[in-house]
């Protein structure tokens, strides 16, 4: 099952996956800080397509 996502990882998407074992067993709970961050890399991101959007030509107004 690996070896058939590496392949499909390298001829589709033309990335190389590297599968790493885990130092620590268990679920590991991310800091706060990082949520937070994420959120705001995302607003930037939507505010900044909706920056770029052009309105329609029947959209506006005279």
């Amino acid at each position: 099952m690996r070896r058939a996502l590496l392949v499909w990882a390298r001829n589709v998407l033309y990335l190389t996956v590297q599968i790493v074992k885990r130092t620590e067993p268990g679920f590991v709970v991310l800091p706060r800080w990082w949520a937070v961050g994420r959120t705001f890399a995302w607003i930037s991101s939507i505010a900044a397509a909706h920056a770029t959007m052009r309105p329609r030509p029947a959209a506006t107004r005279p």
